[in-house]
């Protein structure tokens, strides 16, 4: 059998391997599945986490690092195979960073983040045994990344990340890409050849209603260059150019302008390239849906939406609810929101700009319905304020972290809320990455 990294072996951005002791093959029974993909065995009774080996596996590893308390090692042979073991996709598997599942079967890879979701619920303590669990929300595993960035090597090639995320790997094709950012990436790799590049450290392509590429810039960028580079985006048939300092503490510079839009619920949602969008184009019809449903606002309600953004979930949710007010602390976001609800005559909604996350911040009275959709940090404040606030009723928490979503969960079970369904949301196919969405409702 083909090993999950032989395709990788050729590759001329290879991993730096540990120290000549530490290079030595075991043979190990993989027994559990770390957060991040990798498998998980034991060597003389000290856990070691391979990357490329799934559950049940027997493989052959050499050990790449040792730190004190655990090694790590990547699969060099597999002995004894997972019956969800598939061949990887991509050229690039097991040297990119960027999908670390793709030798797993689908049904494999909604096993896996099933029991990352629910293991964080377990470790929280929480009691799920009453809990509806629906079926996952999956769409097309391939060829959905509406928008991607790369980063630029020295040589002037487009890529990603390496496992580990210091070294790149220049890439020559991308599965995950949707067909119209695919043929934007080509154009882009082409054109670096005869394009000037040197103070630019990543480039962002999008295809959502028109083509736009952003270029992100250190210090030496210079006027001259964007010219160049306008020119180039024209002859091209790029609709878009904008740049943005690499630091991100800037606002956006568009040099050309245009039309980037998608269509949700019947509404219009126009937005800048600067701004924050569900990658997944389907998964997010499906996950506005469903949390539309869940919500059952009706025309006599007034629904509370925290991490508003720019109002992918408010506009639809207003369609059925009495009013909605999005609360949210980037400003532009806020700005973009407003200028969505008036293109689609949408009249019952109120966005403002409020710090969710500032330990004097007050929860707005009146509301009995609640949707979050917090970062990564999750919602641990907002969580705090809603449990004491006797007209909330309903929640519907939208997580990107599991461990966050179960740790406010938590505390809003002390507050009389119940856990009632909780849903895996596929955004990611290919990767490690969770994503889901908890139903509770004051008893």
């Amino acid at each position: 059998m083909k090993t999950p990294n032989s395709r990788s072996v050729q590759h001329k951005s290879k991993l730096k391997q540990g120290p000549s002791e530490q290079a030595r093959n075991k043979t190990l029974a993989i027994h559990d599945m770390s957060h991040d993909g990798r498998g998980v065995g034991k060597i003389e009774g000290k856990t070691v986490f391979v990357t490329g080996a799934l559950l049940d596996e027997v493989v052959e590893a050499q050990i790449v690092h040792q730190k004190s308390q655990y090694f790590e090692a990547k699969v060099t042979k597999v002995i004894s195979p997972s019956a969800d073991r598939i061949e990887p996709a991509c050229q690039h598997f097991g040297v990119c960073g960027g999908c670390q599942l793709q030798h797993i079967s689908a049904t494999g890879q909604m096993q896996f983040k099933q029991n990352q979701l629910a293991r964080s619920l377990v470790k929280a303590g929480i009691d799920t045994g009453n809990t509806e669990w629906l079926t996952p929300l999956t769409a097309e595993a391939w060829h959905y990344r509406r928008r991607a960035r790369w980063a630029i090597n020295r040589q002037g090639q487009l890529c990603f990340r390496a496992i580990g995320g210091k070294q790149l790997v220049a890439i020559e094709d991308c599965p995950q890409l949707s067909s119209a950012v695919n043929a934007l990436f080509h154009k882009v790799k082409v054109g670096l050849a005869q394009l000037p590049y040197m103070g630019i450290s990543e480039i962002e392509c999008l295809a959502i209603g028109e083509t736009a590429i952003v270029l992100s810039t250190n210090q030496h960028w210079r006027d001259s260059h964007a010219a160049i580079w306008s020119k180039w985006c024209t002859s091209n048939g790029i609709n878009g150019l904008a740049i943005q300092s690499s630091a991100r503490v800037a606002d956006l510079t568009v040099l050309m302008p245009c039309r980037l839009t998608y269509q949700l619920d019947g509404i219009q949602f126009n937005f800048t390239a600067d701004q924050f969008i569900q990658t997944h184009e389907t998964i997010n019809q499906r996950m506005v849906a469903l949390a539309k449903d869940w919500l059952a606002a009706s025309k006599t309600d007034k629904v509370l939406e925290l991490f508003c953004g720019m109002g992918n979930f408010s506009l639809p949710i207003a369609q059925t609810a009495q009013s909605l007010l999005g609360l949210e602390l980037n400003h532009q976001s806020i700005t973009t929101a407003k200028e969505n609800a008036t293109l689609n005559h949408v009249d019952n909604v109120v966005f403002a700009q409020a710090d969710l996350f500032a330990e004097d911040w007050l929860c707005p009275a009146g509301f009995s319905h609640v949707l979050l959709d917090p970062p990564r940090d999750g919602a641990a404040v907002v969580c705090g304020r809603l449990a004491k606030n006797k007209t909330v009723k309903r929640i519907v928490y939208v997580s990107c972290h599991p461990a966050t979503l179960a740790r406010d969960i938590v505390g809003l079970q002390k507050a009389k809320f119940k856990l009632e369904k909780m849903v895996l949301i596929d955004q990611f196919p290919q990767s490690y990455h969770v994503e889901a969405m908890a139903l509770l409702v004051r008893d």
